[in-house]
């Protein structure tokens, strides 16, 4: 007879339920990353009530939230166990799996944290004018820092007028909107897989405040690409693109914000083409001290590395288009169709002396 069994929390696996929970500390809540093939162990220990293990007890286990479950067996074994690896399903937004282990009139449940899903913003501009029109380009990833296609994004812009749409293959949205008359600091609120983003914008009119100049000092200043090979687009096309993130830190690591950047292309001297989803626009690094864009190839693929992408940046506002008061660059690479390459012998091998052997063949 089942009067009991006993759960814990151990080493990122669940292993078990029962009529008292037990768990480390430091695991009370578990989390799953939603990077698509993360998968957590959930076991289930049926005792009685001399806590010994009872073979062959029917349990079941469920969960919810469209995640899925696949469980060892339909009894406990010869150990009094029953395991379910425990995935997040199609669902990639972060949110709570409820874990549930029913064996006769028991029941016990235990939750799971899906987590990992990150909302990039790019403000263009950062500074507006009464009644112009800006854009905020968003950019949602995973925990793997992987693209979420196809996702929901719910974005509430001047007045509270909220946007639903949905992120492209490359898991981007551009959002554009009209200043409204009122100056001030106006904040446009993203919504996507579970969290929010919001990014404020700062409404004046002629002169008037702007982001501070950063009191600390940038010690390391670094550009990446992602990927760093990237297909070219058919022309009027933007749907293959390459994120381009700038990383501003200062002592002990500390990330400097609003540091001023704008993306080049440090002159093309290859004259492979492309531009900036920021175009000649400068961005502001954020709290995190990143700065990011993307690079939008034309029609020209290049040599290796045959693209540098450039980050020029200063502390203030006072560099026009075109000069570069620090820099920091990257490379990247773009290629046409990809190549398939078969490479085929005769199976003979020939030889030339005792000491040299010959085999030919032929690349396609």
């Amino acid at each position: 007879m089942l009067s009991r069994s006993t759960c814990c929390f151990s080493s990122g696996v669940i292993t078990g339920f029962a009529v008292r929970l037990l768990m480390t500390p430091a695991l009370s809540t578990p989390t799953i990353p939603n990077n698509g093939s993360a998968t957590i162990t959930a076991t289930v220990t049926a005792v009685d009530a001399n806590r010994n293990t009872i073979a062959g007890i029917p349990v079941t286990l469920r969960v919810d939230n469209d995640a899925a479950i696949q469980v060892s067996s339909l009894t406990t074994d010869v150990a009094g166990t029953v395991r379910g690896v425990v995935s997040i399903g199609a669902n990639r937004a972060n949110r709570a799996i409820l874990v549930t282990a029913v064996s006769g009139s028991l029941t016990k449940e235990a939750v799971l944290q899906v987590t990992g899903t990150r909302i990039a913003a790019t403000a263009l501009p950062a500074i507006i004018k009464p009644g112009e029109d800006g854009k905020v380009q968003y950019k949602v990833t995973d925990a793997a820092n992987a693209p979420l296609s196809t996702l929901d994004i719910t974005i509430s812009g001047p007045g509270g007028v909220q946007t639903r749409a949905t992120t492209d293959l490359n898991g981007n949205y551009e959002f554009s909107y009209k200043a409204p008359a009122a100056t001030g600091p106006l904040d446009i609120r993203a919504s996507a897989g579970g969290i929010e983003s919001v990014t404020t914008v700062l409404v004046q009119s002629g002169v008037g405040s702007i982001p501070p100049v950063p009191v600390d000092s940038v010690r390391s200043a670094s550009v990446r690409a992602n990927p760093s090979v990237v297909s070219v687009n058919e022309p009027g096309a933007t749907e293959n693109r390459a994120e381009v993130r700038a990383l501003f830190v200062g002592n002990d690591n500390q990330p400097i914000k609003n540091i001023r950047v704008r993306f080049d292309l440090d002159g093309d001297p290859n004259s492979i083409g492309g531009t900036f989803a920021s175009g000649n626009t400068v961005i502001y690094s954020d709290g995190n001290g990143v700065a990011l864009s993307a690079y939008i190839p034309g029609t020209r693929f290049s040599p290796t590395d045959g693209v540098t992408v450039r980050a020029c940046w200063s502390y203030d506002d006072d560099f026009a288009v075109g000069t570069c008061p620090n820099a920091t660059t990257s490379t990247l690479t773009v290629i046409s169709d990809p190549l398939s390459v078969t490479v085929g012998t005769d199976n003979l091998i020939l030889t030339s002396s005792d000491l040299v052997y010959t085999q030919r063949f032929v690349v396609q």
